[in-house]
């Protein structure tokens, strides 16, 4: 097991030293901070989800569902994209970052780093998603922050479909035989519920076919990076992980505050 060296406790937080975000994201496994608040569990990767009046018989059958190797979840009813174990605590508990920091450190074993550390520079780009067909599709997804919350299939049918996308009107047209055989996803019915993640995202328009339904043999589909619902995904994930940067600074300022006053003369 590894060696905590400080374990970060309300009350014996050294001035100098502040929660490592990056510990509890990666290392606080979000099952058990689910079952910390309270969340019915359904085995280890499952569970039902606490909003049980957006679900018929009070989500019965579990809707949410956790990526272990991601320590990240998502309620496949209500939830266009997937949020971290810090998410879960703010949406839970209704509260802020740094009370959603403050409540897992002092339930789980979270070390502490020296105040600065891991702060990156600031990001020259910012998130403004222009409309565009195919071109630049990728890139919003991986400069946003999205991208990391797409499951493997999903992240491996993007890039073919970009490929395959007419560059004069963005339509692709292909089958799921040839998603399958390209993008190396072996199951039809993993490609129906990605597509059906990426209607709902805002990503992406299917165009309807009368006799095969909505999402038919050979299919016709086009990105829409224009939409309300991605333009909004993405600005807001892109936020989020600017705050964590934030929170860092806001945590050493008040360290460093805290320490001037120790340091002046009564």
């Amino acid at each position: 097991m590894q060696r905590i060296a400080a374990v970060c406790e309300p009350d014996k937080i050294k001035p100098s030293m502040v929660p490592d975000l990056k510990f509890i994201r990666e290392k606080v496994p979000i099952a058990s901070i689910a079952a910390a608040l309270g969340i019915r569990l359904a085995g280890k990767y499952r569970a039902h989800c606490w909003r049980t009046e957006r679900h018929t018989n009070g989500d019965n059958d579990p809707s949410m569902s956790f990526l272990k190797h991601k320590n990240k979840g998502r309620c496949n009813v209500c939830d266009y994209h997937m949020w971290s174990n810090l998410d879960l605590v703010m949406m839970v508990r209704k509260t802020d970052l740094p009370s959603a920091i403050k409540w897992i450190a002092s339930r789980f074993p979270v070390p502490t780093i020296a105040k600065g550390a891991h702060i990156n520079k600031r990001s020259s780009w910012s998130p403004t998603f222009s409309a565009s067909y195919a071109d630049s599709v990728i890139e919003q997804l991986v400069r946003s922050g999205v991208w990391s919350d797409l499951s493997h299939a999903e992240q491996s049918l993007l890039p073919v479909m970009n490929t395959f996308a007419d560059p004069n009107t963005g339509w692709i047209s292909i089958s799921y035989q040839g998603l399958q055989q390209y993008a190396g996803v072996g199951s039809s019915a993993t490609i129906r519920k990605a597509l059906q993640h990426f209607c709902s995202m805002g990503l992406l328009q299917v165009e309807p076919s009368a006799s095969q339904g909505v999402f038919r043999s050979v299919g016709r589909y086009r990105f829409t990076v224009d939409d309300a619902r991605f333009q909004a995904l993405t600005t807001a994930t892109y936020q989020s992980l600017r705050t964590d940067v934030a929170m860092q600074r806001e945590m050493r300022k008040a360290a460093q505050d805290a320490s001037r006053r120790r340091a002046s003369p009564v």
